[in-house]
């Protein structure tokens, strides 16, 4: 029987572990965060590998602007470099404080409260005053920081750790580095980078109603090297802006955010609490706790605030370990459906990208397919009435097919290994094949991970496409 003791012990060796293999992700979650995230970018960059989609010219859901009045006017380079790789280190100091010593002298000691940073041990990348704000960019021992403060301001900077060297030496921006600066009507942004030829920004994904996402695309202003736009509304973390090299995609990521949201909880409006609470009701239940903020973050994060319309909770359960689970579907104000898997533990912060998984649908086919967790060491699943009956239930581990289990009503769940190790082992090869009475298949697949719990609703990465 797995305890909760047994779950904190997996999960504080897969952190270990994981801290010494962290690789690509935006924002600043920390190492077992970081490497979840990269195993669904891979993912993602596989299918960009196979995937032809045009590119348009601006952006849907958000004007952008070609810069910011009076922005560029104040962007001076410090120096001339005559070689600029996608090494950061190389770069020049950007920005109309980038030739301010005194300025820079004081700044480089922002760092040493954050990751321990000398001041010889910190390499400006940007240094200036930006509408609002003060903006200080600079690589500090292995990680680029993006740190604010009002305009003019000497002191009193707070931000976020962005890209960083892993442990090969490589940097994960792959030679781009771009800003979300929020503002009283939107969001300015600002990139830079290496030997790129332009920068562009897409402020949003769209999901439509046959489960299909996608992504526009428009250049931003470019002023010595500096890339700038504005885009009007909130949105800031769907944002994602690319390199381009010679008609190729060199870099695609999301936004380094000026402002660390993660200090704060999602909280749902009551429009959304009702909706939950509805749901529960309809099944004769109790709203899982803490749902409704969860989806109150993927509607920030993803769908558009106050977009989810409707909430159908398909089912819930309380494991050994304590952990609530919940699936729902949700659809939305533009006609999308989305699927997904919240889970929570009794007195847990909940932190932002809350939600254990989550994927877009076809409207028509919501909630008509099985439904998935495979959280470290386990894999459980929802099995709903569409695919008819189902009794058992054999699962194929690395190559290896294990005994049939029962399956009693519509939910599974089975512990798959107890160790990092096999865990490993297991990495992407895990195999769920669920059987009506007479022994026939009736579904097979492989469940997903859930790491990266927005990663599927978001459009492949285009990292190494060739674009016009």
């Amino acid at each position: 029987m797995r305890t909760h003791a047994d779950e904190e012990q997996l999960e504080q060796e897969l952190r270990t572990h994981l801290q010494r293999h962290a690789g690509l992700v935006p924002g600043n979650l920390g190492g077992y965060g970081k490497v979840m995230r990269r195993r669904r970018a891979s993912q993602q960059r596989r299918i960009a590998g196979m995937a032809v989609g045009a590119v348009a010219v601006l952006a849907v859901g958000g004007t952008l602007a070609p810069s910011v009045p009076g922005l560029v006017d104040r962007l001076q380079p410090a120096q001339t470099v005559q070689v600029v790789t996608s090494d950061p280190l190389t770069w020049p100091t950007r920005g109309s404080l980038a030739g301010d010593r005194a300025f820079l002298a004081k700044a480089s000691t922002f760092f040493r409260i954050r990751n321990g940073a000398t001041p010889g041990q910190v390499k400006f990348l940007y240094a200036g005053d930006i509408a609002d704000s003060r903006i200080v960019a600079a690589v500090a021992r292995d990680a680029i920081w993006v740190l604010e403060a009002p305009r003019g301001a000497e002191s009193g900077f707070n931000g976020s750790e962005g890209p960083w060297r892993d442990e090969k030496g490589q940097w994960t921006n792959n030679g781009l580095l771009a800003i979300a600066i929020p503002d009283s009507d939107g969001t300015t942004v600002i990139a830079m980078g290496g030997d790129i030829d332009r920068v562009e920004l897409s402020p949003r994904q769209e999901i439509d109603a046959s489960g299909q996402v996608t992504r526009d695309w428009g250049a931003l202003t470019e002023r010595k090297g500096v890339y700038t736009t504005h885009v009007d509304g909130s949105g800031v973390p769907q944002m994602r802006a690319r390199a381009i090299k010679d008609g190729k995609v060199v870099a695609d990521d999301y936004l380094v955010t000026s402002r660390d949201r993660n200090i704060t909880e999602p909280k749902a409006s009551a429009r959304l609490r009702s909706l939950v609470e509805g749901a529960a009701r309809a099944h004769g239940e109790q709203p899982t706790p803490r749902l409704a903020d969860a989806l109150a973050d993927l509607e920030h994060d993803v769908l558009g605030i106050d977009a989810i319309t409707s909430v159908d909770a398909l089912w819930q359960l309380r494991d050994e370990a304590g952990n609530w689970w919940a699936g729902v579907v949700v659809r939305t104000s533009y006609g999308a459906a989305v699927e997904g898997i919240f889970r929570y533990r009794d007195g847990e912060s909940l932190q932002p990208r809350s939600m254990f998984d989550a994927w877009p649908v076809a409207v028509d086919r919501a909630g008509t397919s099985p439904m998935f967790w495979n959280p470290p060491c386990e894999v459980g699943g929802y099995l709903p009435e569409a695919i008819g009956p189902v009794t058992s239930v054999e699962l194929v581990l690395a190559g290896d097919v294990q005994p049939r289990d029962p399956v009693t009503g519509r939910l599974f769940s089975k512990r798959i290994c107890s160790t990092v190790a096999e865990l490993d082992r297991l990495a992407d090869r895990v195999e769920v094949r669920l059987y009506d009475a007479n022994g026939k298949r009736v579904w097979s697949g492989k469940p997903e991970g859930g790491y990266d719990v927005y990663g599927r609703l978001d459009a492949p990465i285009t990292r190494g496409q060739k674009v016009d």
